[in-house]
């Protein structure tokens, strides 16, 4: 399987590819090689984001700008000029039709929606509370995230729309581990306190579990991936005993979408 990373440094900011992660390839990485380096990178221009489209296209947000990335001819086929600020994560519908854009700011989170065929807006909406992003597209809508550090929360918002967003996680977050994921047919919310699996068609909780902890003190759970032969596996880490790994899984019926 082949992987994509932003790269920058003292060069214009670069879309690198990655190799075929197996057969032993990370024991002897191959060199990195450069797709596509037009894009801004002066630091005003802010941060950069990458999400993949199902038509193979790479969408890259840097600043105010999202360049649309054919890895194929290593060429940027358009660009869609953002007038509302600046970007802090991008999304792209699984079928390809809508391409959803967060700009965060202190104390609110803004989601446009563009239709990705025409570049044109078709949807805004904001939240208050804070930053947030994250955001991962499913048939029903958007996930995101909302608040800062271990304070973060999943949020869910059918059809890309803030005004019916839903809180899919309570309580406090866990950082990295509480960001929507989809494997396995659905989406997967970790954190501290519970991990969960939903639908990522309606956003509904499908089967919950509380995360135990190590002698009252938390652990962390996330990032879960599902491989076709059904066996499961989520990143964690345990405070006490300052040990990050891989856990084996076994999803509930009602997690196997």
């Amino acid at each position: 399987m082949d992987g994509y990373v932003l790269a920058g440094g003292h060069r214009p900011a670069g879309l690198v590819p990655g190799e075929d992660l197996g057969g032993g390839a990370l024991a002897a990485p191959p060199q990195p090689v450069v797709v596509s380096d037009r894009f801004p990178s002066d630091t005003h221009h802010g941060r950069r984001f990458l999400a993949f489209g199902p038509d193979g296209k790479l969408y890259v947000a840097a600043g105010q700008t999202i360049a649309v990335v054919d890895p194929a001819t290593r060429q940027v086929t358009h660009r869609i000029f953002m007038t509302a600020g600046q970007a802090s994560s991008v999304a792209v519908a699984p079928d390809g039709s809508k391409l959803y854009v967060g700009i965060a700011s202190a104390g609110s989170f803004r989601l446009l929606t563009y239709d990705a065929g025409t570049g044109r807006i078709a949807g805004s909406s904001t939240m208050t509370g804070g930053a947030g992003g994250n955001l991962v597209a499913t048939s029903g809508g958007v996930w995101g995230t909302a608040g800062t550090g271990m304070s973060e929360w999943a949020w869910f918002a059918p059809g890309g729309d803030l005004g019916s967003s839903s809180r899919v996680t309570q309580g406090a977050g866990g950082g990295l581990a509480s960001l929507p994921s989809v494997s396995g047919g659905v989406v997967w919310v970790g954190g501290s306190q519970e991990l969960i699996c939903a639908s990522p068609a309606t956003g509904k909780t499908l089967a919950r579990t509380a995360i135990p902890t190590d002698h009252s003190v938390v652990e962390y759970f996330g990032s879960v991936t599902v491989l076709s032969n059904g066996h499961a596996y989520a990143l964690y880490q345990d405070e006490r005993a300052q040990l990050t790994g891989v856990a084996q899984l076994t999803p509930p019926a009602a997690c196997k979408g």
